[in-house]
């Protein structure tokens, strides 16, 4: 255990050795924030050691497995193998192969992520799992590497050791990967507008993550990327039709009036994240649920149209990730990765925050793990302590905002700088020697 801290520890301070042997905290946020990622990443070791989550049960098959939402993704490819995707939305044919710990998982992507899942299921389940595993790391390690923050092994141990990433593998989602899609496009978009379209694509089968995608793009006058990512939608959905037939589309929205969707919509999942499900702990009709999430996503998009139009790109960018993570309908522990991904877009912009922004930024940092330590105090304590949380991350912007807007980063050094409103070049590009 004294070799792990060592070479944690080791990790984390490689990068300000590279800066002059300045304090981490320098360049990470302050002390203040670096105390909380040093506490949540020591907790995250010790979830990591000190719970069997059964991730490297690789003996077992869909049937055996326990707690793991990748038997879902998996059992939607193995129904589209069958010719029968459209049962994927029938919720009892869905759980028949599940382990008891598993008979409350639902298929709530749209039916053009069969076209992902279904090569999947060619596979035995082993293998299958072991292949999202692989593509997890790598995503996680690809978010941070497009960035380019000049910090070392800190950013890498920040997303690595995040409790997003520690629940994003304990109950096997693909959320590291759709976050890594996401990010993609949201910085590459004007030079590789391809690419960024089919990074957007993709993040379809997710889709409570890019609602605010579409005003972000249409905000900074990118028509190309919203062509493209429009353009591989569609040829996505032609191609689930010619694949799957028009009734798995039918049941697919049948099921947002009347099955699993809807039933997830109304119903109450402790640890959920989410305005319009806190005001369901207070038992509001699933129509106050749906009002209230319908005005959440604009008053987000008016915020992320103020942003990009009032600051440049880039320090308008975290803006954007952070209200992405408001505006979802559905937000879990397993997706804190992308706050975290915000943070870290956040040092791009300022690599020193004020003491009240990173004693919020890091209270978000423990949030997951409170919840699951309020486990212990019962179901009803996790639910109200989630309805507080849309509330800290709705703080976090606020003040983010009103540092860009008091111009606090208007002199802070970046490893990336703004060629004109939406464009980035490297700083040594703009520095020729």
């Amino acid at each position: 255990m004294s070799v792990l801290r060592g070479g944690f520890i080791d990790l984390c301070l490689k990068g300000h050795k590279k800066r002059g042997m300045e304090p981490l905290h320098n360049h990470f946020g302050g002390p203040i924030f670096v105390t909380f990622f040093f506490v949540a990443s020591i907790l995250t070791l010790i979830f990591l050691f000190g719970v069997d989550h059964g991730l490297l049960d690789f003996d077992k098959g869909i049937g055996e497995i326990r707690a793991e939402d990748f038997a879902a993704f998996y059992r939607g490819g193995q129904l589209a193998l069958n010719g029968v995707a459209a049962q994927a939305y029938d919720a009892v044919v869905f759980a028949k192969p599940f382990s008891d710990e598993n008979k409350g998982l639902l298929f709530l992507n749209p039916p053009h992520a069969f076209l992902f899942f279904e090569p999947l299921a060619y596979l035995p389940y082993s293998v299958a799992r072991g292949i999202i595993i692989v593509l997890n790391l790598s995503a996680i390690f690809g978010l941070v590497y497009i960035l380019r923050l000049k910090l070392g092994g800190a950013p890498y141990v920040f997303a690595l050791f995040s409790c997003g990433s520690y629940f994003s593998f304990s109950v096997l989602q693909i959320s590291p990967v759709i976050f890594f899609l996401l990010i993609y496009a949201l910085i590459h978009h004007h030079r590789r507008p391809i690419l960024s379209g089919i990074a957007l694509t993709i993040v379809t089968i997710k889709p409570q993550f890019g609602v605010l995608v579409p005003i972000f793009l249409v905000s900074i006058r990118d028509w190309r990327t919203i062509v493209y990512a429009t353009l591989f939608t569609l040829i996505l959905f032609v191609l689930s039709i010619v694949f799957y037939g028009v009734s798995v589309w039918t049941a697919f929205f049948a099921s947002l009036v009347d099955g699993p969707h809807a039933d997830h919509f109304e119903g109450i999942v402790p640890p959920m994240i989410g305005i319009s499900h806190s005001i369901g702990i207070f038992e509001a009709s699933v129509g106050t649920k749906l009002l209230v999430q319908l005005l959440v996503i604009f008053f987000c998009s008016v915020l992320v149209w103020y942003s990009v139009r009032s600051f440049p790109e880039k320090q308008a960018l975290p803006v954007v990730v952070f209200l992405s993570c408001v505006a979802a309908p559905s937000f879990l522990f397993y997706d804190w990765l992308l706050l975290s991904a915000a943070m870290i877009i956040a040092l791009r912009v300022q690599p020193r925050w004020s003491a009240m922004l990173q004693i919020l930024a890091g209270m978000l940092l423990l949030t997951p793990y409170v919840q699951g330590l309020l486990r212990m105090r019962g179901t009803e304590a996790i639910i109200l302590f989630s309805s507080f949380v849309p509330l800290l991350m709705i703080s976090v912007c606020f003040l983010y905002i009103r540092e860009l807007s008091s111009n606090k980063f208007a002199n802070c050094e970046t490893d990336i700088a703004p060629l004109h409103r939406g464009t980035f070049l490297k700083q040594e590009e703009l520095d020729p020697k």
